[in-house]
């Protein structure tokens, strides 16, 4: 009997022990897990504020003082055609100012990756969305002024053979009033408004029609952009400079540029009353497209640049006290071979 009860005690000892190892390590168990589970949320946390950080300064500081002043120069200078609407004058303006852009880097990308991105997101309403002559537009304006010129007025070309005789027309009038004038800019039905009742706007219509004598029709009905092309070559050849565009400098394209209407004014008139219709177009256009550019662009990428300057700041501030934090706490996770090992305070 007392075998028997000594046996008992023994097994009873027995399972007492298994069932505190079990308990031992099934506490060991769930720490280590908790302990991975904290580790685990510190790397994807960590990794997050280092993808923020990189994207901060990537905004923050992408663009030099020379781009940042490119960039609010044609944001003033869009607010400035709205109140002095000569569509002849903003036409010009427009490729000079959008070369200029053109040439501006975002973190040492070109402004033509940047903007073919940006224009890329999915869900972009229509007009903001990328079309198939997206690339090539901002490549040729990336290239000079009289390129950037040739390709805005190509993209006035569809419309020009409805233009000149609204502007026969209107110059047959013997009044030419205000309200004929508005009339006549409000035709223009385009993705942004334009200004239609300034002084500037309906003077520099009059003029339009008196420089060019629109009254007696245009004989040119050839597009601009290859009826200019002959007297381009003739000013290319007389300086020894290539003839195609796509080939000179842009210091080159510059002078070709402000050369060609007075050239072009003095061997060939009809074609320059033609070409005097399509830069107002020109005009037109940079209006309108000069706001959406400046309202979303530029707009949403000086809105990050704040943005990514302040938060750089803090998210490495709070990079590094969390870096600080943990070097401090000690955590350490040991092979599973070895158990799991929770230093103290750890948990």
């Amino acid at each position: 009997m007392a075998g028997r009860w000594k046996r008992l005690i023994v097994e009873d000892d027995q399972d007492r022990k298994d069932r505190g190892r079990l308990q031992h390590a099934a506490r060991t168990a769930r720490r280590g897990a908790r302990l991975s589970l904290r580790i685990g949320l510190k790397s994807v946390c960590l990794t997050l504020l280092t993808v923020l950080l990189f994207f901060s300064i990537i905004f923050g500081y992408g663009l030099s003082k020379r781009d940042l002043a490119i960039l609010n120069h044609f944001s003033e200078s869009v607010v400035d055609w709205q109140s002095h609407a000569d569509y002849r004058r903003i036409g010009f303006a427009y490729i000079h100012e959008s070369y200029a852009c053109m040439t501006a880097h975002i973190a040492g990308c070109t402004a033509t990756e940047a903007l073919m991105t940006m224009r890329s997101i999915p869900g972009l309403p229509e007009k903001l969305a990328v079309n198939p002559t997206s690339q090539k537009h901002y490549v040729d304006f990336s290239r000079g002024e009289l390129s950037a010129y040739l390709h805005l007025c190509g993209e006035q070309g569809p419309g020009i053979a409805n233009v000149l005789p609204m502007m026969q027309s209107l110059a047959s009038r013997p009044a030419r009033s205000d309200e004929e004038i508005t009339g006549f800019l409000s035709t223009f039905r385009l993705a942004a408004s334009i200004e239609t009742r300034s002084p500037e706007a309906i003077t520099g219509v009059r003029s339009l029609l008196e420089d060019t004598h629109a009254a007696e029709g245009f004989t040119s009905t050839e597009p601009t952009e290859l009826a200019v092309l002959p007297y381009i070559k003739a000013i290319a050849q007389s300086r020894g400079w290539p003839e195609n565009p796509d080939d000179m400098s842009a210091d080159q394209q510059l002078v070709i540029m402000k050369e060609l209407d007075g050239y072009v004014h003095d061997v060939d008139r009809p074609v320059w009353r033609t070409k005097q219709v399509t830069d107002f177009l020109n005009g037109v256009w940079g209006e309108c497209y000069g706001q959406m550019y400046r309202n979303y662009a530029i707009a949403d990428l000086m809105r990050a640049h704040a943005i990514g300057q302040w938060t750089t700041w803090v998210l490495l501030t709070g990079v590094m006290v969390w870096l600080r934090a943990s070097f401090r706490k000690g955590d350490k996770v040991y092979p599973a071979s070895q158990g799991v090992r929770i230093e103290p305070g750890a948990v």
